[in-house]
């Protein structure tokens, strides 16, 4: 018995897998837009504690000027 092929079909399977291919790309874009944020988010949160402790180090080494 022989198989028909419906033309087209190919096509079909062919654009869905490539709709699924762009969604993935598309989410994985999407997930790394959003940790790159977040990693910005740190790395501001990081960079104001580095300067507030500098402060509390220079503070610090006022006392102890004081001291002499």
């Amino acid at each position: 018995m022989a198989k028909r092929v419906i033309k087209g079909s190919k096509e079909r399977v062919a654009s869905n897998i490539s709709f699924k291919e762009s969604e993935q790309k598309k989410s994985v874009e999407k997930i790394l837009v959003e940790n790159f944020v977040s990693l910005q988010k740190v790395m501001t949160n990081l960079s104001v504690k580095f300067d507030e402790l500098s402060s509390q180090i220079s503070k610090l080494l006022e006392l102890f000027e004081q001291e002499d």
